[in-house]
């Protein structure tokens, strides 16, 4: 056992000689054993003093850093997480979803110890290949990174029965390439270690009072890992790939109608101006998981209105090519694509112009 030689100072002059008693006799037996337990018990308080156990280390917890759920657009993405919690893309296309939180690393002092945190820093991590995409954790920054003490607010701190913790947040930038990555939870260790300093000093029996941090031996480098945890799902989107159109009518001085089917065939009492060739259904893409069956809604009717102005307008009633399709695979997204046709009421002499219009279709799993 190494000499402590702060408990040494405490201690001189309390070792009584190994000669003779005051009297000059030697001591007697039970002296001697009374001398012999005092000594056990000096021996016992240096250990504890000048040789720190592992078992003394402070409690850690780590908490994953959580990027809530991702819904990929392009193949390459990069999200970035600040200390508090927010997501932003800062490359590539994505939309977030869910809750994102920031991972934390909570230091837990033990009963009896002050201990002495210092040089938090962390060690970017490596990529990581999952079905479909390769993810890098990448700028892990600590939140918070000045030295701090796990104590006790009273001045008795080493008799508190409530060990304090500390949390330090973590902002982080999480890279998605190399294609879509497949739908699921993943939750991914070993990406990124957090290391620091830590100093441990225990309760001193002798004089009830704890020793501060210039008297704390260190316990070492200590480290742990800084888990990553995020959500991948298929983004849905119907893209207008083609719109509804009616070409050019004459107008009448009677009630027309023209129907342009969800294949472009055209019918009706109304006949387009030349060629028809202009005259065509509405088509849309959607992209999602492939797979999937996707329903859709498209509403009843829609207005189109003059942008000539005075008001004029006429109703489209629509419709829908299909109530719901099965996407295909698509290089690792889901696509498929529906169609929308109409019938277009043209009133007696109405007045001439171009007409436009919008209407909304709904996509859903």
């Amino acid at each position: 056992m190494k000499e402590n030689s702060r408990y040494k100072k405490r201690v001189d002059g309390f070792y009584p000689a190994e000669t003779k008693s005051s009297k000059g006799k030697t001591p007697s037996a039970a002296a001697r054993a009374c001398r012999k337990a005092f000594f056990a018990v000096l021996d016992t308080l240096v250990a504890a003093v000048g040789d720190i156990e592992p078992s003394l280390a402070a409690k850690t917890t780590a908490i994953p850093i959580n990027f809530g759920t991702i819904a990929q657009l392009s193949q390459s993405v990069t999200l970035s997480m600040d200390s508090g919690g927010t997501v932003r893309v800062t490359g590539g296309s994505a939309n977030l979803e869910g809750i994102a939180s920031p991972g934390i690393l909570r230091i837990e002092g033990q009963l009896g110890n002050y201990e002495q945190i210092e040089n938090i820093s962390v060690t970017p991590g490596k990529s990581v290949t999952l079905d479909g995409c390769t993810v890098t954790l990448s700028s892990v920054i600590p939140g918070k990174n000045e030295p701090f003490s796990i104590t006790n607010p009273n001045s008795d701190y080493c008799r508190s029965q409530v060990p304090q913790k500390y949390d330090i947040p973590f902002a982080a930038v999480l890279a998605i390439a190399g294609g879509y990555c497949a739908e699921g939870t993943y939750s991914l260790a070993n990406v990124a270690q957090t290391a620091w300093d830590e100093y441990i000093c225990n309760y001193n029996m002798s004089t009830g009072v704890c020793y501060g941090t210039s008297n704390c031996p260190m316990m070492g480098n200590r480290f742990a890992d800084v888990p990553v945890t995020f959500t991948v799902k298929k983004p849905l989107q119907a893209v207008e790939e083609q719109s509804l159109d009616f070409g050019t009518i004459i107008a009448m001085p009677y009630l027309q109608a023209i129907t342009v089917d969800t294949n472009g065939n055209v019918s009706g009492n109304a006949v387009p101006v030349g060629s028809e060739t202009s005259v065509r259904e509405g088509r849309f893409a959607v992209i999602g998981a492939a797979g999937k069956t996707v329903n859709i809604t498209v509403p009843a009717a829609a207005k189109i209105i003059s942008t000539q102005g005075g008001g004029a307008e006429m109703e489209v009633r629509l419709i829908a090519g299909a109530d719901s399709i099965v996407l295909g695979d698509a290089g690792g997204a889901g696509r498929g694509t529906f169609t929308v046709g109409g019938i277009l009421q043209v009133g007696a002499g109405q007045p001439e112009g171009t007409y436009a219009g919008t209407y909304t279709v709904q996509v859903s799993y």
